[in-house]
């Protein structure tokens, strides 16, 4: 996804987060123009947990959730 946005889109700024909890933790702290998140099921901060910040806090910044589970049990 990286390489795909910084390919088509030259002045654009990505900021990398491996867990949850480091993302819900700059979310915190700056906005964002937009928001990619795996799902990250193993983490101690899901992708779920990371909408669920953008939702509490009111924030208007467009989500997208991408994962390659299958079961509809990870998106109740």
């Amino acid at each position: 996804v990286t390489y795909i946005l910084e390919s088509h889109f030259f002045a654009v700024e990505i900021t990398f987060c491996t867990y949850g909890d480091e993302a819900v933790d700059l979310l915190n702290k700056q906005s964002f123009d937009v928001v990619i998140s795996d799902l990250m099921k193993d983490q101690l901060k899901t992708g779920k947990d990371v909408f669920q910040t953008i939702i509490q806090n009111q924030m208007d910044t467009p989500f997208i959730m991408l994962t390659s589970y299958l079961e509809s049990e990870f998106f109740e």
